[in-house]
């Protein structure tokens, strides 16, 4: 059997979803799918914590309606040789490490692994001269955890 938790983390996921679903479009139809996805989020959470359907409802204008700010990681693979994974971005074209935003319920470690399987397929190889700027001073700290010298900045 199912437990509130995870109703409740699904719920929560599929409000951010609708949150980002409906500040970005311009569809009506899409709208209402959005606005059908939030009502299916709303019942789960009833459903999860026994709460009036009516006391929720209140959340609908606030926390219903304002996607989950962007938590980011980058993922550092770097193999025994020494030598680190990049992906060339779809925005600037230019060389970075894999990752991106995190998903709702989802710790640092999970989604910059999640996001790295998602963006690989990039063959291991020197770097490039045109790596993305932000990325520029992450790389060289990216080593030095690597070879020891300093912590990761996230859970393990």
């Amino acid at each position: 059997m199912l437990s509130a938790r995870q109703i409740a983390l699904w719920a929560d996921r599929l409000r951010d979803i609708s949150a980002l679903g409906l500040h970005f479009t311009d569809s009506r139809y899409d709208r209402e799918r959005y606005q059908a996805v939030q009502n299916v989020a709303m019942v789960m959470l009833v459903a999860a914590t026994g709460e009036p359907v009516e006391e929720l409802e209140l959340l609908r204008a606030t926390i219903f309606s304002h996607p989950t700010p962007l938590s980011v990681g980058d993922a550092a693979v770097i193999d025994d040789e020494g030598r680190i994974l990049l992906v060339r971005r779809a925005d600037n074209q230019k060389w970075a490490m894999p990752g991106g935003a995190l998903e709702v319920g989802e710790t640092p470690a999970e989604g910059v692994v999640r996001e790295a399987l998602e963006e690989t397929g990039v063959e291991e190889d020197a770097l490039p001269r045109d790596i993305d700027p932000g990325h520029v001073s992450r790389i060289p700290e990216a080593f030095r955890v690597w070879r020891g010298e300093m912590s990761a900045f996230f859970d393990k």
